[in-house]
């Protein structure tokens, strides 16, 4: 659905069936849960979760506004209660409490759990252990500037830029 977005792709049949099919998986759940182990991306209940709500607001129907709602009320109370464990988890966090509406103090402390953690060189790195790298340093950028936590100007997104530009490889 997200990849449908981008595209500018309008609701159809087929956008109504997979919000629908959201709705019912793992709807016993406060969230949704990843479907595989292969980090990044896909060792995240933190980004299928984001996944899933932007799917929801972006092609969800009219008949399913309180069943949205509801779950999106749900979720929120998962992203508030749950401790993120690496860079996906929390640029996905920030991605999922902007969808839900949170408020400016939850949106705040999970930008800050990502500034704070920008390495000396300007980037991020996946986990406390592992260098800094593109895909999380790339990640990281486009969720603070994309939710609007912090503007193209700042030095934190300066510094990042920069260290994507030095790292880049000739080809």
């Amino acid at each position: 659905l997200w990849a449908l977005e981008a595209g500018g792709r309008d609701a159809d049949e087929t956008t109504a069936a997979v919000t629908s099919y959201l709705l019912q998986y793992q709807s016993d759940a406060d969230h949704w849960s990843h479907p595989g182990n292969r980090p990044p991306s896909t060792g995240s209940d933190w980004t299928t979760t984001y996944v899933a709500l932007r799917g929801l607001a972006s092609f969800g129907t009219e008949e399913q506004e309180a069943e949205i709602e509801s779950r999106f009320e749900t979720v929120s109370n998962w992203l508030s209660s749950t401790v993120p464990v690496d860079t996906e988890d929390r640029v996905f966090q920030l991605r999922a409490l902007a969808s839900v509406g949170a408020g400016q103090r939850a949106l705040g402390d999970a930008t800050h759990e990502l500034v704070v953690r920008q390495r000396p060189d300007g980037g991020w790195a996946q986990t406390a252990y592992r260098d800094s790298d593109a895909y999380a340093t790339g990640t990281v950028l486009t969720a603070l500037l994309e939710t609007g936590r912090l503007s193209r100007d700042e030095p934190v997104v300066r510094a990042g830029i920069q260290y994507l530009l030095t790292s880049q490889l000739d080809d």
